[in-house]
């Protein structure tokens, strides 16, 4: 696939992870009583992998960290697609207080899965 196309798809998908991880911690903080429930050590260890993942990867197609190797972003791109796919997989079986308790959620989570896909299909052709 061309560079630049790549590149760009990996800025927006990291920008979509990283955002909405920041859009749902600012709602917990705002609205602290009515998310409690949804706020369970799963659900946080969620939100807290998609910013801190979304992030490193987001710095790493922006330029801004070179000593990531091939090796390193697929990782990265892997373990961003487990969580994504354990966030599927609660909305499929209809598992109680999933982390994509609305269909908006739901919407961006299937997003940012076929983001990460494509990047992963770069990052393993380029090892």
């Amino acid at each position: 696939m061309n560079l630049e196309l790549i590149q760009t798809i990996g800025i927006a998908t990291c920008l979509i992870i990283a955002g909405e991880a920041l859009a749902l911690l600012a709602g917990l903080l705002i609205f602290k009583k009515p998310t409690y429930e949804w706020a369970n050590l799963v659900n946080i260890a969620l939100v807290s992998s998609d910013l801190i993942m979304g992030g490193y990867l987001l710095q790493y197609y922006l330029g801004l960290i070179v000593e990531y190797t091939e090796l390193d972003v697929l990782l990265l791109i892997m373990a961003i697609i487990a969580t994504h796919s354990y966030r599927a997989s609660q909305t499929l079986r209809m598992a109680r207080n999933p982390y994509c308790f609305n269909k908006p959620l739901r919407i961006i989570s299937w997003i940012k899965l076929a983001g990460v896909l494509v990047l992963f299909v770069n990052a393993a052709q380029a090892i």
